[in-house]
């Protein structure tokens, strides 16, 4: 583990050094989408939905701290329906820094806040089925991602797979929906000013 940690730092360091830096124009917003699945590894998630997944998608709107932070927020919506079903908004207030790396690409180191807001049906002994409802798993994340640019085209494309995890300390008004979030989306920067 700490010749893994030293050798991320190296790399890191090495990519944000100014003989590595790509030249560029300065920082501003984005807008992005995304979309993809959402997997609940808790058992009690494959024994009442018949899979251990669901649909998840996304927006935000991100602005620049500085080259490579961005602070950004994101509303997401995870739903799955099998009868019963899962109906849930997903908040995120995320930092990211970015890292360039050859081919006009950038790896994300991704982390910050989440809370989930929803309700969910599960079966029980009576008509209709149980329904609970609530706002819960205020907690963490952390994650990886790429961001892919393409020449003379507006629109870049990303990837990313994000690890929710739950603060133990918090109650939940039912089961632990920490969870893997793996997506590809599309981001659009705003231009930098006095451009055309």
């Amino acid at each position: 583990m700490p010749l893994f940690r030293a050798s991320f730092l190296l790399l890191a360091l090495v990519f944000a050094s100014p003989a590595h830096a790509q030249k560029a124009p300065p920082a501003t917003a984005f807008f992005s989408v995304d979309g993809g699945v959402y997997v609940v590894p808790a058992d009690f998630f494959e024994d009442t939905y018949d899979s251990s997944y669901g649909s998840i998608l996304g927006a935000s709107v991100a602005f620049p701290l500085s080259r490579r932070l961005y602070m950004f927020g994101i509303v997401s919506y995870f739903f799955k329906d099998q009868g019963r079903f899962v109906d849930m908004k997903m908040l995120q207030g995320r930092f990211r820094y970015g890292i360039p790396i050859p081919n006009e690409m950038t790896i994300e180191l991704l982390g910050g806040l989440v809370r989930l807001d929803g309700e969910m049906t599960y079966p029980n002994s009576g008509d209709p089925p149980g329904k609970a409802i609530g706002n819960f798993l205020f907690g963490g994340f952390g994650g990886i991602g790429l961001e892919k640019k393409l020449p003379n085209f507006p629109v870049v494309f990303t990837t990313h797979a994000i690890r929710n995890m739950r603060h133990e300390e918090y109650p939940e008004y039912f089961d632990d929906f920490s969870g893997m979030r793996i997506t590809f989306g599309m981001r659009y920067y705003l231009p930098p000013p006095g451009s055309r």
